[in-house]
C-alpha cells in the first residue's frame, strides 16, 4: 500500500499549486476583487460621512425655547443686584420675544429712573425693544414728563447716559419721537428739526441751566428774591 500523502500536499495538488509560497491565480483574483470590494464600501462610507457633515453644517443650530428665555429675562429684569443695562436689557429681552411686556412699562420705568442709572437702563432697554417702546402708547410721553421733572444738577448727572441711550434709535425714529413731543407740548404747526437742530451742545446747554438754578438758589438764601 502506499504511502499517503499529506492533507496539505493533495489540495495543493488539486489546486495545481507547485509551491508553498504562491497561490493559483483563481485565488488571486478573489483576493483582489474582495480588496476593491472593501475600497468601494470605504469610500461610500467617506462619501457619506462627508455629505452629513455638510448637512448638519447647514443646519441651523437648535435654540432655546422663547418661553425659556423669557423666563430667564424676566428674573434678571426683576434683580435689584444686577447691573441697570442688563437689567433694562432683560426687560426689553422678555418683551420683544413675548410681544408684550410681563410687567407694566410704564411702572418698569418709573422704578428705574434714577438720575445716575436711568441713562444706562434705558441702553439696555433700547438695545432689544426700540420698536415696542416707539408702539405702546404712553411710554414715550412718561419718558418725557419724568425727564422734565429732573431738576438741573440731576439732568447733568443724567445727561450723558440719557444722550447714549437714545443713540440707538436711527434718525427717523428719533425724528418721530421729536415730531411725537413736540406735538404733545406745542400742539400742531411746530417742526421737529426746531427740536434736533440746537445751536448749542446740550452739555453747554444743561451746564448752563445748572448754574442758573445755583444762582438762583444763592439769591433766595440771601433773600434777594422770593421762592
Amino acid at each position: 500500500m502506499a504511502p499517503r500523502r499529506p492533507v496539505r500536499h493533495q489540495r495543493q495538488r488539486h489546486l495545481g499549486h507547485r509551491g508553498a509560497g504562491r497561490h493559483p491565480p483563481g485565488v488571486v483574483a478573489g483576493r483582489r476583487r474582495a480588496r476593491r470590494a472593501r475600497t468601494r464600501r470605504s469610500a461610500a462610507h467617506r462619501r457619506h460621512g462627508r455629505r452629513t457633515r455638510r448637512a448638519q453644517a447647514r443646519r441651523p443650530a437648535a435654540r432655546p425655547g422663547r418661553g425659556r428665555g423669557a423666563g430667564v429675562a424676566d428674573r434678571i429684569a426683576a434683580c435689584q443686584d444686577a447691573p441697570p443695562d442688563l437689567r433694562g436689557a432683560s426687560l426689553g429681552l422678555g418683551w420683544s420675544l413675548r410681544g408684550t411686556a410681563t410687567a407694566d412699562p410704564a411702572r418698569a420705568v418709573r422704578g428705574a429712573f434714577v438720575p445716575a442709572s436711568a441713562g444706562d437702563w434705558l441702553a439696555g432697554l433700547f438695545a432689544l425693544a426700540r420698536e415696542e417702546v416707539l408702539h405702546t402708547g404712553g411710554v414715550l410721553e412718561l419718558l418725557d414728563e419724568l425727564v422734565t421733572a429732573m431738576s438741573d444738577h440731576d439732568f447733568l448727572v443724567a445727561l450723558p447716559a440719557l444722550r447714549q441711550a437714545f443713540g440707538y434709535f436711527p434718525p427717523r425714529e428719533r425724528h418721530l419721537i421729536a415730531t411725537r413731543l413736540v406735538e404733545l407740548r406745542s400742539g400742531a404747526g411746530a417742526s421737529a428739526w426746531d427740536l434736533m437742530r440746537l445751536e448749542a451742545a446740550p452739555e453747554l446747554v444743561a451746564a448752563g441751566m445748572a448754574l442758573d438754578e445755583r444762582v438762583d438758589a444763592a439769591l433766595r438764601r440771601e433773600g434777594l428774591i422770593t421762592p
